[in-house]
């Protein structure tokens, strides 16, 4: 009998809708053909319990003519395994039981059929299936580099513009790829990095001071999937689902903002005198700085945006015509007012001036570089030769996520 869930289930940054037969890692839609969905069901079924391979063959591949069983079973148990980011060797889902079969070992939550799950863009795993472990190690490094490096930019010493160092996850969790969100940030005034680190269970949010390898995580009972700093650095901002809340930047004081529709994470936050605005990919609300309740905003939406000297707002546009992104600055009182600054894989970010400079730079991947372009706020234009400041940047179609801060 073909495997199927009765009610929708969770586990870590996953969902499973039972209805629909579909994997979504926090939201997103994973790609997943029908006999590993099928094996992911059987398991879901009856976790902690071994299910042979006898099982399997007749649940999945019963009424098939398939010689080659064996073959067939361990390629697609390959296939979830890299869906899910698991591992044989070190499993945090799938153990594989020698001789025998396989059994789900990661803690399961059941929620109503009902529920929505929404789904956001529909992904594949990268060029080998898989994204390892040491892949937030890479990017947090790169994040870190970037910021440091044009923090130095007036100093004119080679030894003082590049600084590379890895942040490993803390023990017993692990980094995940931002398909959709910002996983790590650095604070404006470069003094903290926070990051978003994950178990079997979820996702959860730490900080640390640069300069020290210690961090310290913010206590919330949810997932978090997404983090954005105040432009002063006093707060930082997160969601766990559908709720936005703060906390200092000293980690303590966690407040709730507001409640957002189910729906696609947050993607973006400006600051306007007493009030926030916080945009995403199903919409655009505005709440009060404080907290209270959110709004929903027509006929307005930014992509990845940020607030420019001037009182523009940075933002991305998806040209089909040219298979990427632009960075556009708009102006807030015009929306129609637009100026084109880049072409770009990715989100754009605007890093101000170092002390002593005219200009600062727009930050942004282009061809898997993170290039860092000199950029006159005042004027909204380009004013210098791009540089490439990291090699190997990770960046996401089609949401414009990328591995940069």
């Amino acid at each position: 009998m073909e495997s199927v869930l009765k009610k929708n289930v969770r586990f870590g940054p996953f969902e499973v809708d039972c209805s629909a037969r579909e994997l979504r890692k926090h939201g997103v839609r994973i790609k997943l053909q029908k006999q590993p969905f099928q094996i992911l069901a059987a398991l879901l079924q009856r976790p902690n319990e071994v299910i042979s391979r006898e099982e399997l063959r007749q649940q999945v591949w019963t009424g098939d003519t398939f010689v080659d069983f064996e073959h067939g079973v361990n390629a697609t148990m390959n296939k979830l395994r890299q869906a899910l980011g698991d591992s044989a060797d070190c499993p945090r889902y799938i153990e594989t039981v020698p001789g025998v079969g396989y059994k789900w070992i990661a803690p399961v939550d059941a929620v109503n059929a009902s529920d929505p799950l929404p789904p956001l863009v529909q992904v594949s795993p990268g060029p080998s299936g898989t994204w390892p472990s040491w892949v937030l190690a890479a990017t947090i490094l790169t994040g870190v580099l970037a910021g440091w490096f044009l923090r130095s930019a007036a100093d004119r010493s080679p030894a003082s513009r590049m600084m590379e160092f890895t942040i490993p996850p803390p023990e017993g969790l692990f980094f995940e790829p931002a398909l959709t969100r910002q996983d790590f940030a650095l604070s404006p005034d470069g003094e903290r990095l926070a990051f978003i680190a994950s178990n079997t269970m979820k996702s959860q949010l730490w900080v640390g001071k640069m300069g020290s390898l210690k961090s310290y995580p913010i206590a919330v009972s949810g997932n978090v999937r997404g983090a954005v700093w105040s432009p002063d650095s006093r707060f930082l901002y997160f969601d766990e689902r559908t709720t936005v809340r703060r906390v200092s930047r000293d980690g303590d004081a966690v407040q709730t903002i507001c409640e957002l529709p189910p729906g696609p994470p947050w993607m973006g936050l400006l600051q306007s005198g007493e009030n926030l605005f916080l945009y995403t990919r199903a919409g655009s609300y505005q709440v009060p700085a404080p907290g209270g309740t959110a709004r929903r905003l027509d006929n307005v939406a930014y992509r990845w945006p940020q607030s420019l000297p001037d009182g523009r707002i940075l933002q991305v546009d998806y040209d089909r015509q040219i298979q990427r992104y632009r960075a556009v600055a708009t102006s807030s009182k015009d929306p129609t007012d637009r100026r084109t600054l880049a072409e770009t894989d990715s989100r754009a970010v605007y890093a101000p001036p170092a002390a002593g400079e005219r200009n600062g730079h727009l930050l942004y991947v282009r061809g898997g570089s993170l290039i860092a372009h000199p950029f006159d706020a005042q004027r909204l234009r380009i004013a210098g030769e791009p540089l490439a400041v990291a090699t190997n940047v990770f960046s996401f179609a089609p949401t414009g996520a990328a591995a940069f801060s």
